[in-house]
């Protein structure tokens, strides 16, 4: 199968340093695409913090039941108290759940 920018190069629509700018912003689209969609290819049973065992799932359920800031899951699930390694993963995942809800 054929890519799109070399349908735009055979076909001259339109120059190619336009079909190559187009074929980027097609790329960067779709890499946002995935990413966003990665949460829910998520092994929700996968250990995020260590010292408490806490998993991505028990992060997903906390912000399910309404733990709407790092602080609030923190006291829920106590992720990212102890040695504080697991932080920016607890932040990010928080994150991304709550980006979730909207």
């Amino acid at each position: 199968m054929r890519n799109i920018k070399e349908l735009f190069w055979e076909n001259g629509l339109p120059d190619k340093d336009f079909a190559s700018f187009w074929f980027c912003i097609e790329f960067v689209h779709m890499v946002h695409t995935i990413c966003e969609r990665m949460v829910f290819l998520m092994d929700y049973d996968k250990i995020v913090c260590n010292c408490c065992q806490v998993t991505n799932g028990m992060i997903k359920e906390a912000v399910d039941s309404g733990a709407d800031t790092l602080e609030k899951v923190q006291e829920v699930t106590g992720a990212g108290t102890v040695c504080g390694a697991c932080l920016e993963n607890v932040r990010n995942l928080v994150e991304q759940f709550l980006k979730e809800q909207k």
